[in-house]
């Protein structure tokens, strides 16, 4: 996922019969290629989206989107859960969000002592669990999360017809 964030699948399949084309969000010049279905991989900032991904979707209105995402927090979370839903309203303003998967990412080192340098009571603050999340994230994304992605996206475009 980490050579994959902030990239943009249009995506018809991962089998070999299908066919791809891959766009940076970050170095687009054109206006994506139109498709049934894009595959969104990208990474969370601020409990959403990165920004820019968000800046893809104001080329994108109406679109079919299933998102592949990576989060340093734990995606089967009270927390994570509510950042899949946020990034599926984000989603669905102005396109459709068909579903959203996480896999726990890597957080930056400097970002984790950063926030564990701040006083108790900062929002922003690592107790101890934070922390130990924090440290746990560098291991993420990992084979099995890389093979519950390609399982999620599979099961999706098993649905749709070539």
């Amino acid at each position: 996922f980490d050579t994959i964030h902030k990239k943009l699948y249009i995506w018809k399949g991962i089998q070999n019969d299908y066919f791809v084309i891959m766009q940076d969000s970050n170095i687009m010049n054109t206006k994506p290629i139109s498709a049934d279905l894009y595959i969104l991989c990208f990474w969370c900032r601020r409990a959403c989206v990165d920004d820019d991904t968000k800046k893809l979707f104001n080329d994108l209105q109406g679109t079919h989107f299933l998102a592949v995402g990576t989060c340093g927090h734990y995606p089967d979370s009270e927390y994570g859960q509510k950042i899949k839903r946020q990034v599926a309203d984000y989603i669905n303003q102005s396109n459709h969000c068909i579903d959203v998967f996480f896999s726990q990412g890597a957080v930056l080192s400097y970002s984790t002592e950063y926030r564990r340098k701040l006083p108790s009571d900062h929002p922003h603050y690592l107790d101890d669990n934070g922390y130990a999340r924090h440290l746990e994230s560098q291991n993420h994304p990992n084979e099995i999360d890389i093979q519950n992605a390609i399982s999620f996206v599979s099961k999706y475009l098993s649905m749709t017809e070539h």
